[in-house]
């Protein structure tokens, strides 16, 4: 039985990890400036706050949308000489449900943080390889969120548990930049989500990744 609690949480990055899995044995590095990020030393990323779209939760087989406008991160920074970045924390905020149009999000409306780690995987791109981000929660849990939905007639209403990872892209991230474009890939064959079961896909979350400083970035050999 589902047990309704005023409650939404997780999809979050509290101490989170970026590990690096590339399609060649080269070692990837983060660059700012031009200068290859030594161990040690450490530049830290601006948080987000309106998306350029929205983060839109879909699982079409329970005709479900659930969507949030707004993302925030507490302290980022790509680390040097590691290959990883720590997020202390990050939290979707001014989220609602689109459909079931019966159904409503509990306050309060927001999605994080929780553990989890963030893998950057470079896969080939039909132009060149692209850099795109995988979502999983850390310590071999699969758990990403808890999200409760109420309403008269909501057949999901209740506790509803987000599984598995997403993926969002981001292509330019090999190129020195101010700023990198990340976006969720908008389709069920790009992830291992689901939503009670049902399998779920991340469309938008388009926002664009800048770093403190406004210096030029970037992630490569």
């Amino acid at each position: 039985m589902r047990n309704p609690k005023m409650l939404l949480a997780a999809v979050g990055l509290t101490l989170a990890l970026f590990a690096i899995a590339a399609s060649s044995a080269s070692a990837l590095s983060w660059f700012v400036a031009g200068h290859e990020l030594k161990k040690g030393e450490n530049a830290p990323l601006a948080s987000t706050a309106t998306l350029d779209s929205p983060f839109l939760l879909s699982a079409p087989s329970l005709s479900l949308k659930i969507s949030c406008t707004t993302y925030k991160t507490g302290k980022t920074e790509l680390l040097g000489g590691s290959e990883l970045t720590n997020v202390e924390s990050d939290k979707y905020e001014g989220c609602s449900a689109l459909s079931p149009s019966s159904c409503k999000l509990q306050p309060p409306p927001v999605i994080g943080p929780q553990p989890s780690r963030n893998e950057w995987v470079l896969v080939p791109g039909i132009l060149r390889n692209e850099l795109r981000l995988r979502l999983v929660r850390g310590n071999g849990q699969t758990a990403l969120a808890t999200i409760t939905l109420e309403g008269s007639g909501c057949v999901l209403a209740g506790e509803n548990v987000l599984n598995g990872s997403f993926v969002l892209a981001v292509p330019t991230l090999a190129e020195e930049a101010t700023s990198h474009q990340l976006e969720g890939l908008g389709s069920t064959e790009n992830n291992s989500l689901e939503f009670d079961g049902a399998k779920a896909y991340i469309e938008g979350d388009k926002q664009l990744l800048k770093l403190t400083s406004g210096s030029k970035w970037s992630f490569h050999t």
